[in-house]
């Protein structure tokens, strides 16, 4: 080992506890790295994991070719692993509900069929031979078919055709409509139920057959798919495409038109699509978050190197007037920051793996929530040694950036200006002049610890800076936090209901509303129900009954609602009529007036016209209303039968205000050569086109919408509420509602969604009537889920970049009073007493406080302003400022400060004041 190392090493030994800092803050960022580095391929792993339990892990795939087609696909070398399905054929299915499905279609499946494509069983087993039939639920659920296990089938199997010809896959969905769809060459085959599974990933929704498996069935028109991986996953693309290519160029005559497909989800998460957004944000944030690390690690690693070369200045000055080149001293520091990272990365990669760890281990089952699925997938920690490579690189990186910043400046010094330490302290007669109002506030004391903090500006920067920068990443850290959280809140702050379903009147059969209510309300899992009917209208208002902003906003972005001749404006309304048992409820619950509200002949609305509008400036929250008696004028759509009458040959476009109470209605096209004409609009009046209603004078509210009421806030409209006996009353013209809403509240969401499901799966529904059914509160658990998580780690994050701001100023003041140890000691000799060294230190504090507040706050703002436009360019998010941590950091800065001056001013105070003039610092 060379002298200049050797010099090193000592020096670090002798001033242990910035070497112990500086370590720690190596140690503290390159867990950082770690953690952003190793969460990147976690979250890249459970993707991955999470599309192949949920759709499978073949990569590609080929449909509708035939055996000797087969036979060279599978012998290509670059596949990895393949399935091969015979495609069987279709068999009609008698007494089908579903008019758009009426096939079930048979494939023969082989033993590696489930390493590449998951089948869900619901109970029973797989089929084992060519006798056996595995069918899916779908079937049942979607169609009305009930088979059980151990069920006898008989199928007349063929292929679907169009012209005898044409043979059609299981990707075109039923021609029955258009061609005259029938099947061709049918062979009877019979099967025992032998399992029942989820509906099969593969199956299309538009798909004319439900989905069943055999196996080891041959007849004398199969075609064939095969589902493969590759050994290289970036090929899977090229391998079905250049095989189709070569089908097409050969014009080969299939029995089936050849078809291929790419599971482009797991390539994507994989990285190894040609489409590669996905990994382009995902890298792209992690890069952001790194750069923010840096800045952090960088001002304290910095520091703790700027310090310390600061004071072996006079040792570098030394060592230059013996001979020492610029070089060696260059590779001294290398040196220095080398043996320092040999200490601390590698501490830092296993802390930030543990703290991963112990992170996802605690919240990689709430992603089960956000990717709403019940497949209990959880996230888990994926070690990678690239990504620990990777951390690792950037952290050496950013300790040997920090350290030789401040030493090429020592090094650019010349021999004499090092010796003499002149560079850092100029003194100068204007330079240390401190206003007066500090010597009458503050006492001599304070005047000194203003001279003090001006006559090395250098050092106060340094100390200065890392507040400044504290407050930044810690304001920052928190905005980012909060915003997201708000902007995940947005999603549903205002739901009412846990289950909601739309049902189409005819698919309740010969069950009556009311009735279909009771049967929901009915299930064990179903706290409370209620069913409601929905309308769009538009009320036509007086500019002074409607706030100007609004009218501004819709004047900008809808001027065709807006009369300005006669100071009029179309309002988007939606009106709701809720089952009267409940809306009764509703107000008995909230203390209104039941005989007032549910009368239907004089229609008394309750309303709710809270808005939020995005404008340049940010988002407005108005209130569209001024007078809730503004209903005068409503215009409901009219049925079609009356429609025609009054409007033959025309359909309605948008309504005119700027000429009138008028609709801009169009002439309809039959074909290319009327669409000339189809372009001319005729002016109707809207008391022609639309049914005109008028509503009482109900009242304005801001109380909890009824259950199932959606909420119109961000949809600049209007919501109003009657009761559903007040439905009954409309006129005649008036268009009804297609869709019922059956909205329900339960503590046990799941249960309850999977009984609803069942009951409308009965047979006295139609089959469509359970299609459409949502699970709203595993939505809304979904963004607590997210919630939760990004409060974790933006407060892990948050966590770690204050213990390195703390780290940061610590060793900065702790340094800078150990530099200053001379100073202290004259001081002591001419007979300050500890109380003077108090006061003048404390006042030092408050300056670092105030400055670093001074300089770090602007910044933070500007930065959460950044934020706010940065979230609020993808939600509608308000602008505002997280006072919370700001009060916090405040307060932080000053704690900081103080505690460290105060531990720092405990060993000078015990030192003897001789001995600190007589020595040099180390």
């Amino acid at each position: 080992m060379n002298i200049m190392n050797h010099f090193t090493l000592r020096t670090l030994k002798q001033n242990k506890v910035r070497t112990l800092i500086t370590i720690i803050g190596i140690i503290l960022s390159t867990a950082m790295f770690t953690a952003v580095t190793t969460m990147v391929i976690s979250l890249q792993h459970y993707l991955v994991e999470h599309e192949i339990n949920r759709s499978g892990a073949w990569e590609g795939m080929i449909d509708g070719i035939t055996a000797d087609q087969k036979d060279e696909f599978i012998s290509d070398n670059r596949l990895k692993e393949y399935t091969v399905i015979k495609n069987v054929g279709y068999a009609e299915l008698k007494d089908c509900y579903n008019e758009n499905k009426p096939y079930v279609f048979v494939e023969s499946i082989d033993d590696k069929y489930k390493d590449l494509i998951p089948i869900e069983m619901v109970k029973g087993r797989m089929p084992k031979n060519d006798s056996e039939l595995l069918i899916s639920e779908h079937m049942s659920e979607n169609g009305g078919i009930d088979y059980e296990i151990g069920d006898k089938v008989t199928l007349d199997i063929g292929y679907r055709t169009t012209d005898g010809k044409n043979k059609l896959e299981q990707n075109i969905q039923y021609q029955e409509d258009e061609v005259s769809e029938k099947l061709e060459w049918k062979e009877k085959q019979s099967y025992t139920i032998v399992g029942i599974c989820k509906r099969p990933t593969v199956e299309g929704y538009t798909a004319p057959g439900y989905t069943a498996f055999t196996c080891g069935k041959d007849t004398s028109f199969d075609s064939y798919s095969v589902y493969y991986s590759a050994k290289d996953a970036k090929k899977s693309e090229n391998i079905v495409n250049a095989f189709e290519a070569k089908l097409d160029k050969e014009d080969v005559s299939n029995i089936y038109s050849v078809s291929t497909d790419i599971h482009s989800d797991l390539l994507r998460f994989m990285g190894k699509s040609n489409n590669d957004i996905f990994n382009k944000v995902l890298y792209s944030m992690a890069a952001i978050l790194i750069v923010i690390i840096m800045v952090a690690s960088i001002s304290l690693i910095y520091n703790a190197f700027s310090i310390s070369i600061s004071e072996r200045t006079k040792q570098y000055g030394m060592l230059k007037s013996i001979g020492a080149t610029k070089k060696q001293m260059r590779k001294a520091v290398i040196f220095e920051a080398f043996s320092l990272c040999i200490i601390g990365v590698p501490i830092g990669i296993l802390s930030g793996l543990l703290g991963m760890g112990i992170t996802l281990h605690f919240v990689g089952k709430l992603m089960i929530k956000i990717m709403l699925n019940d497949n209990g997938v959880a996230m888990k920690m994926c070690v990678s040694w690239q990504a620990l490579l990777v951390a690792a690189i950037i952290a050496v990186v950013t300790v040997i950036i920090s350290a030789l910043i401040p030493a090429s400046r020592a090094i650019r010094m010349t021999a004499i200006q090092a010796i003499r330490e002149t560079n850092d302290t100029k003194i100068g007669r204007r330079s240390i002049r401190t206003p007066k109002f500090i010597y009458k506030i503050f006492g001599f004391e304070g005047m000194l610890g203003s001279k003090n903090f001006k006559r090395n500006r250098k050092k106060q920067r340094i100390t200065v800076f890392s507040l400044a920068i504290s407050v930044v990443l810690f304001v920052s850290a928190n905005s980012f936090s909060a915003y997201m959280v708000k902007s995940i809140n947005l999603f549903d702050e205002n739901e009412t209901c846990d289950i909601s379903c739309t049902v189409m009147p005819k698919e309740l059969k010969n069950n009556t509303i009311d009735g279909t209510l009771k049967g929901i309300e009915a299930l064990s899992a179903v706290d409370r129900a209620a069913y409601s009917k929905m309308q769009q209208v538009f009320a036509m208002m007086p500019f002074d009954k409607v706030d100007k902003d609004y009218i501004d906003v819709i004047r900008e972005n809808m001027s065709y609602m807006v009369d300005e001749k006669n100071k009029r404006i179309a309002v988007n309304c939606c009106v709701y009529y809720i089952n009267d048992d409940y809306y009764k409820e509703y107000l008995e619950e909230n203390k209104l007036d039941v005989s007032k509200y549910m009368d239907k002949d004089k229609k008394l609305p309750l309303i709710w016209d809270a808005c939020k509008i995005t404008t340049a400036d940010g988002i407005l929250s108005v209130n569209i209303l001024k007078d809730a008696d503004a209903f005068d004028k409503v215009y409901f759509n009219m049925e079609d039968k009356y429609l025609d009458k009054k409007i033959n040959g025309y359909e309605i476009g948008d309504m005119n205000l700027s000429e009138g109470e008028v609709v801009n209605c169009y002439k309809k096209s039959e074909s290319d050569s009327d669409s000339a004409d189809s372009d001319k609009p005729k002016a109707y009046p809207m008391d022609e086109v639309y049914v005109k209603q008028s509503f009482g004078k109900g009242d304005k509210t801001n109380i909890k919408l009824p259950l199932g009421v959606r909420d119109n806030s961000w949809y600049r409209g209007v919501t109003i509420v009657f009761p559903y006996s007040a439905y009954a009353g409309l006129p005649k013209e008036t268009k009804e509602s297609d869709s019922i809403f059956y909205d329900v509240n339960s503590e046990n969401h799941k249960t309850a969604k999977k009984q609803i499901e069942e009951y409308l799966s009965g047979s006295s529904f139609a089959p469509e009537a359970s299609s459409d059914i949502n699970d709203r509160r595993a939505d809304v658990e979904a963004n607590e889920a997210l919630v939760v998580i990004t409060n974790v780690f933006s407060y892990g994050f948050i966590i770690l970049i204050s213990l390195i701001v703390i780290a940061n100023v610590f060793n900065t003041i702790s340094t800078n009073i150990q530099l200053r140890r001379k100073e202290f000691a004259m001081l002591k000799s001419v007979g300050m007493t500890g109380k003077g060294f108090d006061k003048m230190m404390n006042y030092e504090c408050m300056l670092y406080g105030i400055k670093g507040l001074l300089y770090g706050m602007p910044v933070a703002l500007l930065v959460t302003y950044f934020i706010y436009k940065a979230v609020g360019s993808g939600w509608n998010v308000p602008f505002f400022v997280p006072v919370t941590s700001i009060v916090v950091i405040v307060m932080s800065v000053f704690v900081v400060v103080f505690a460290s001056m105060i531990y720092s001013m405990k060993k000078i105070k015990k030192d003897n004041p001789i001995e600190a003039l007589r020595n040099d610092n180390v």
